[in-house]
């Protein structure tokens, strides 16, 4: 009976003991999973990593059943895969992960908006030759907007870009009917050549029946005011509609 006792205690033990060995290979797994990305970053660059990868080396760590890079592949996956989504992701959204709290939230929104800045940086002083031209500068401030917005491009007498400013959040066809808001830009600055876009965050380019009302609205007090207005364009999913493109501005 004591051999038989004695043996099941050593059983016993011996499985407490894999269990802990187990506990801890996991553990060592876990974590060496979390660091991955910074050494695969330090040892091969930014290109070699995956938007989850980087991601999750601003999230820095994950939650006890999930690492770090499931947890920002589960992010990723929510967002479609694609960072001008998840740029729009407020921080009360992102918090609806297990593992996110505001600290975190509020580094990646930092990210995506220091990303945005960046692409503003690039963009100045564009030489307007087409549409394209106006798409690819007003692009980097409207693609990511969760709500619609209105930026004025002021344009020097070399076709220059000089400025690109938000003259309105909300509606388009509520702000843009006084036609004084765009007007009295171009003038302040002392600029006689704009450029107008806003974006339609449901992803459709095609112009409403109140872009349409608006832009002509815009159209004739610029020419009231001898300033010329070279195109309005309407940004959605990396593309564009340009009314000038379509002969809507003559």
């Amino acid at each position: 009976m004591r051999l038989v006792t004695a043996k099941k205690e050593f059983e016993e033990q011996d499985e407490i003991c894999e269990t802990e060995i187990f506990s801890k290979k996991s553990s060592l797994k876990s974590k060496s999973k979390e660091t991955l990305p910074r050494e695969k970053f330090l040892s091969s660059g930014a290109d070699a990593l995956s938007n989850a990868e980087l991601l999750a080396i601003l999230v820095g760590s994950g939650t006890p059943g999930q690492n770090v890079i499931e947890l920002c592949e589960d992010i990723m996956d929510d967002a479609e895969g694609k960072l001008g989504v998840l740029a729009k992701r407020d921080v009360n959204y992102l918090c609806r992960f297990k593992g996110i709290g505001p600290a975190k939230a509020l580094t990646i929104a930092a990210a995506m908006e220091l990303a945005t800045r960046r692409r503003k940086e690039v963009d100045s002083y564009r030489k307007v030759r087409s549409s394209a031209d106006l798409y690819q500068a007003f692009a980097p401030g409207l693609q990511d907007c969760a709500s619609e917005e209105v930026h004025l491009a002021l344009i020097d007498g070399a076709g220059n870009i000089r400025k690109i400013e938000c003259i309105s959040k909300g509606s388009f066809d509520c702000t843009l009917l006084d036609v004084r808001t765009v007007v009295s830009k171009a003038l302040l600055y002392g600029f006689t050549t704009i450029a107008l876009a806003h974006n339609h965050p449901g992803g459709s380019t095609t112009p409403s029946q109140a872009d349409i009302k608006s832009t002509h609205e815009i159209l004739r007090g610029c020419q009231l005011m001898r300033i010329r207005f070279i195109d309005h364009i309407i940004i959605a999913n990396n593309e564009y509609y340009s009314f000038s493109d379509k002969n809507a501005l003559e």
